[in-house]
């Protein structure tokens, strides 16, 4: 596979941006303050690209030109975001709320373990006054992809959402979602949404089979694509062509943070570049494995997904 047409393509990722602090260490004894915590010493402190923000990350680390549409607050976390998002080179469009602090996930480790996660966030609606900043930076953008990262955080509110839709039907262009069941009517006639298989079943109800979950979402939301991630079990389709379902090729699980993200980003860069449907499956599940091997927030960039396709692609040959 040629993934040289991912450094042309213009991704704008809109949605629920947070920041992912993680606290790791070592775990010296029990808490004396309360029996059968443990006691950890901090060891490494980082900031890591968390929710939409880490979608825009994988696309940048895959070698596409990302944009981030979002709302921070005014902290220094909101600023932490917009530094990162330099560094990886992100061109950042963040709307200020003043009324919100930043989302934030704290996480707790100790080595590889997750000792415990706490948030900060308000997942209120934006004002109105936000939801019209929010649409007039779509006008006038050139972007092959529109891609849609709900976290249910106050941001994709119904006219947003609405907003986005009718532009990219206006404009002809791509338009993907991650949604959040809750969410789920306000992207009818999107192109592609990719809910994990727990969202899907609060979407469609408890089906157990993979194809009537598939054909259920394509009929709900009157999309093109209903694309469905399910961890070890891999990811399958369904579209006007029928169902498609691919295995994972994870070797080793982790952690699966933002596995989701991953898969969403690869998705839009392939898709954008001329691959089918199935094509842009295989690509997305090769990163996906990628990002599960390491621990924490990830990403996986062009130069490991073109080593992972090629060495699967030698290992059937041989």
């Amino acid at each position: 596979m040629d993934l040289s047409e991912f450094s042309k393509k213009r991704i704008l990722v809109v949605g629920d941006i947070m920041l992912d602090w993680y606290l790791d260490g070592k775990i010296t004894r029990l808490n004396p303050e309360e029996p059968g915590a443990p006691e950890i010493d901090i060891t490494n402190n980082k900031y890591v690209l968390g929710g939409a923000a880490n979608v825009a990350a994988n696309i940048a680390s895959l070698g596409g030109h990302a944009s981030l549409l979002g709302v921070v607050g005014n902290d220094q976390y909101g600023k932490e975001i917009e530094r990162l998002c330099k560094i990886y080179g992100i061109f950042p469009i963040l709307l200020i709320d003043e009324k919100r602090p930043t989302t934030i996930k704290l996480r707790l480790m100790a080595g590889k373990r997750h000792i415990a996660r706490a948030s900060m966030e308000d997942r209120t609606p934006i004002s109105e006054c936000l939801e019209e900043k929010c649409a007039s930076f779509l006008n006038g953008r050139r972007d092959d992809v529109i891609l849609i990262s709900d976290y249910n955080k106050g941001l994709l509110t119904q006219k947003v959402s609405k907003k986005i839709i009718e532009y990219s039907k206006r404009t002809n262009t791509l338009t993907l979602v991650d949604p959040k069941p809750e969410n789920i009517m306000n992207f009818q006639e999107a192109d592609l949404i990719c809910p994990n298989l727990e969202e899907a079943k609060k979407i469609v109800g408890n089906l157990a089979d993979y194809e009537d979950i598939g054909k259920a979402l394509k009929e709900k939301i009157d999309c093109k694509y209903a694309l469905v991630t399910c961890g070890e079990n891999g990811m399958f389709c369904y579209n006007d062509n029928g169902f498609h379902r691919v295995n994972t090729v994870a070797k080793a699980v982790y952690d699966v943070s933002g596995a989701g993200d991953t898969v969403i980003a690869s998705m839009a860069l392939a898709l954008s570049s001329g691959y089918s449907i199935e094509g842009a499956m295989d690509i997305a599940n090769h990163a996906a494995g990628i990002v599960v091997g390491k621990i924490g927030t990830a990403t996986c960039s062009i130069d490991e997904l073109t080593e992972a396709i090629k060495n699967e692609k030698q290992t059937r040959n041989s």
